[in-house]
């Protein structure tokens, strides 16, 4: 049984991860980006407390002050150029946003991460858009799951410690094997701009959420 002092955690974990996720997913959205500088978001950021999301949050605020208020077009260019350079290429993408990519040689999307990643979603009853041709381990789709996860371990539904135990095992599984090393491609190429500290935040989102997920499955 989830503990009622968990709860306030596990929604915390669901606005963080539904906000990482949708930071990826696709081209960059100009909407999106402007309310993150605008509002100032990464300013008071839940569930992260490690020193490791604090270096990034510097970085995510650091980021923030450079932009115009309000958000401008220049400023959106600035991060519509930069995902294109770090995770779109017709030849070698620099930063691939799919789990699977980290586990092959020739660096090949649908392979057997994918297919693991489809299984976890499909317990729930869940399958990403289009997904006879997008590859379900993209980042975004990995990190929304684990948002629905920690939603659905606080909803009360009858389903909360399995979705608990879902959320740590999916963690371990997935995210946790490679975001460091895609973190470390981006690093490798710059360190300025948006994504050098959202690549920083995600990997301790993940860290800390794990040894969250962990700590109240055994409690």
């Amino acid at each position: 049984m989830i503990q009622k002092e968990a709860v306030g955690r596990l929604q915390e974990a669901e606005a963080l991860f539904a906000m990482l996720g949708k930071l990826t997913m696709g081209m960059p959205d100009r909407d999106l980006f402007a309310t993150v500088a605008d509002d100032e978001l990464f300013s008071e950021t839940p569930f992260v407390r490690s020193k490791e999301a604090n270096d990034a949050l510097e970085e995510l605020q650091a980021w923030t002050k450079s932009c115009r208020k309000p958000f401008g077009d220049a400023d959106f260019e600035a991060v519509r150029l930069d995902y294109s350079r770090l995770f779109v290429g017709a030849q070698r993408v620099a930063a691939p946003l799919w789990e699977s990519v980290y586990f092959n040689k020739e660096r090949m999307v649908f392979q057997q991460e994918t297919y693991s990643v489809r299984r976890a979603y499909a317990k729930w009853g869940l399958r990403v858009e289009n997904f006879q041709h997008e590859p379900d381990d993209h980042l975004s789709s990995e990190l929304m799951f684990v948002s629905f996860l920690a939603k659905t371990a606080y909803q009360g539904q009858g389903r909360e410690d399995e979705a608990l135990a879902d959320m740590a095992s999916f963690l371990l599984m997935h995210p946790s094997t490679w975001v460091a090393k895609w973190r470390d491609e981006i690093l490798k190429r710059t360190n300025d701009g948006f994504y050098p500290g959202y690549s920083r935040l995600v990997c301790a989102a993940v860290r800390e959420a794990i040894a969250f997920a962990e700590e109240n499955l055994r409690s």
